[in-house]
């Protein structure tokens, strides 16, 4: 099975998009690039501006820099579509930094997602923060290519992928793709609330009456935040 393959055999896909807005429901694709990893080895497999057959908000122009002149007469995305989806099909696994983000604007697949952004949260807690560019100078990353463009980003993601799964290797855990997977999703023990009245105050230093209103009335509570503040208050 695919997702016990080992890692230095997997064909892991990295995936990047720029688009119009950050709902999937109402916005669009403008770029989309993608980048094949295994082992040591990466290839840019696939980039292309999009026409989203929709104005560019100036706001996500002023992201990405790609404004509606430069999709003029670009493919729209069921065009290129089935391009992207053969690299996928060949793939085992995909990859995104804030997967979410990314899958939510693509068209559904049965194969799984790794979330490269969790993953650093896991294996280099120390980074200042655990952005795509960040890490890029973080780990002294020496790439051409914008930030947010996709083929700059996917780029970086890649690079950041390699070095991820040697980390991950050096810790003697299990070496397969199941593995990789469950460890990504796994909880992240956070250390200071990071948002509303007490933000930036360490978690344990928190009034327990705040954390039981927040417990009981945060239902949208970012899933990580909810077992940190579980584990150490009600354990």
């Amino acid at each position: 099975m695919t997702i016990l393959r080992r890692l230095e055999e997997t064909k892991f896909l990295v995936i990047d998009t720029e688009t119009t807005g950050v709902q999937p429901e109402t916005d669009r694709v403008v770029e989309v690039a993608a980048v094949a990893v295994k082992g040591n080895r990466l290839k840019v497999a696939f980039h292309s501006l999009i026409d989203p057959l929709m104005p560019i908000p100036p706001e996500a122009s002023g992201v990405h820099g790609i404004a509606d002149w430069h999709v003029e007469g670009k493919p729209t995305f069921e065009t290129i579509w089935p391009n992207l989806q053969a690299l996928i099909d060949r793939a085992d696994v995909l990859v995104a930094h804030n997967a979410p983000f990314d899958r939510a604007f693509l068209p559904p697949t049965e194969k799984p997602w790794l979330d490269t952004l969790r993953l650093s949260r896991h294996l280099w807690p120390k980074a200042p923060n655990h952005q795509n560019q960040t890490l890029r100078y973080y780990c002294k990353l020496r790439l051409e290519g914008l930030a947010h463009s996709a083929d700059g980003d996917a780029m970086v993601t890649a690079h950041l992928l390699i070095l991820l799964l040697r980390t991950y290797t050096k810790l003697g855990l299990s070496e397969t793709l199941a593995d990789l997977l469950a460890f990504s999703e796994s909880p992240i023990m956070v250390k200071k609330m990071p948002f509303g009245k007490h933000a930036g105050t360490a978690l344990e230093d928190l009034p327990p009456d705040y954390v039981e209103w927040l417990l009981r009335e945060g239902r949208d509570l970012d899933r990580d935040l909810r077992h940190s503040l579980q584990t150490l208050f009600c354990s």
